[in-house]
């Protein structure tokens, strides 16, 4: 009877082992949480908290099939550091946007008396310009191109991860 209460345990010990980018997960639905309890205030650096822990919630779910195959395919004793270092460059390009976008929203809105409305619409129209663009076309084309990850080396199960935060969000 001990090992019929023990196999619904086993079962989730082997179904966690087969989906490695479960800690991701876990840390985008904290993400969300946080979201939901904190309440972003006026001020420069919770401004950029807030963006961080948006960017977790909302752009880490999109990061979770490309953390599976950066898992699959690093040696198992690289897997951990594989996806850290993937999850990382992931989010901090999209920090680096924020860290541009906040500082212009900033800056527009103080210096120049810019209408948060006014910006929206530029925000929106410069985004829709972006998606009909070739450079578009091209930095996807680069991005889903497969290129061979060495496991082994002095790089090996770094390139792939530098290679896709290199490439930025589509």
């Amino acid at each position: 009877m001990a090992h019929a209460l023990n196999l619904p345990r086993e079962r989730a010990t082997t179904a966690l082992l087969w989906r490695p980018e479960w800690p991701v997960a876990i840390l985008v639905v904290a993400a969300w949480v946080a979201l939901v309890a904190l309440h972003a205030s006026a001020t420069a650096p919770a401004a950029l908290a807030a963006w961080t822990l948006m960017v977790v919630a909302m752009m880490g779910p999109m990061a979770l099939p490309a953390v599976r195959h950066v898992a699959l395919n690093s040696l198992r004793a690289r897997r951990r550091s594989a996806i850290a270092l993937y999850f990382a460059a992931y989010i901090a390009v999209w920090v680096g946007f924020g860290i541009v976008a906040l500082t212009a929203e900033l800056l527009a809105t103080t210096t120049l008396g810019v209408s948060h409305g006014t910006l929206l619409t530029a925000a929106l129209a410069l985004a829709a310009a972006w998606q009909i663009t070739p450079v578009k076309r091209r930095a996807l084309y680069a991005l889903y191109a497969h290129r061979a990850t060495g496991a082994r080396g002095p790089q090996g199960g770094q390139r792939m991860p530098a290679l896709r935060a290199a490439a930025g969000p589509p």
